[in-house]
């Protein structure tokens, strides 16, 4: 039965060479540079036309797909695979029903947290990043948000901290460095946005370390987003 090999076991094989490692990094953190410099969020209100919108979508949603090709070429050549990474494979309907509630909660607990945030630091609350307006923004929307959860955390809790772990020897210190290059990764949305998805990027990579697989944080990663966004739009 696959488990995530850090978190569960407490074994903590090197998943891919360090510069398959490093590329990641670098690849990631470019992607913000790019967004920033170009202006992918379409922060200016004259560029949100639906065309603007939806190739902001399928350019994220390009860009998520192959975040996951690239970790998952790197887990292959060291001799993993993407089950591995993800966890325990539901076996009855118990599991199935643990992974969705876990999941909600976490999902909860993730909308409580940016509710605190926005109360606290009112001034600072972020803008969602390119808000859906019409059905088929909202549809689009929709998809990307399942895409980001499954790919990203695949990629930063599943892959980069396991990594880390192996590298640093750490556990903690993994946690808090993956939520660092999760954030900085997001810069296209605004600092703001960074400083809260550190938070939510630790939040995570603690979670991972209590499930038994990534499911339930893909699960309220997807919900988190589809609901930030409609609540914006």
């Amino acid at each position: 039965m696959a488990t995530l090999p850090a978190a569960i076991n407490g074994f903590n094989p090197r998943l891919a060479s360090l510069r398959h490692t490093g590329i990641f990094i670098m690849i990631f953190l470019g992607c913000a540079v790019l967004g920033m410099h170009y202006g992918l969020p379409g922060a200016a209100p004259e560029a949100k036309s639906t065309s603007a919108q939806l190739k902001v979508y399928l350019s994220l949603l390009a860009m998520e797909y192959g975040l996951y090709r690239f970790v998952l070429g790197g887990l292959r050549a060291g001799g993993h695979s993407a089950a591995e990474i993800i966890g325990t494979r539901l076996t009855d309907r118990r599991g199935l029903l643990r992974d969705i509630g876990t999941g909600l909660l976490l999902t909860v607990l993730s909308l409580a947290i940016q509710a605190a945030l926005d109360w606290i630091f009112p001034a600072t609350a972020p803008r969602v990043f390119a808000t859906p307006d019409s059905l088929l923004e909202i549809g689009v929307w929709i998809v990307l948000s399942g895409f980001a959860g499954v790919c990203e955390e695949f990629a930063f809790r599943g892959y980069l901290q396991n990594q880390l772990k192996s590298v640093t020897g750490s556990l903690w210190l993994s946690i808090v460095i993956q939520a660092l290059v999760f954030a900085v990764g997001h810069a296209y949305q605004g600092f703001e946005a960074v400083a809260r998805i550190v938070v939510f990027g630790l939040m995570f990579g603690i979670a991972a370390t209590r499930c038994r697989n990534l499911r339930p944080l893909m699960l309220a990663h997807a919900l988190t987003d589809v609901v930030a966004g409609m609540m914006a739009s």
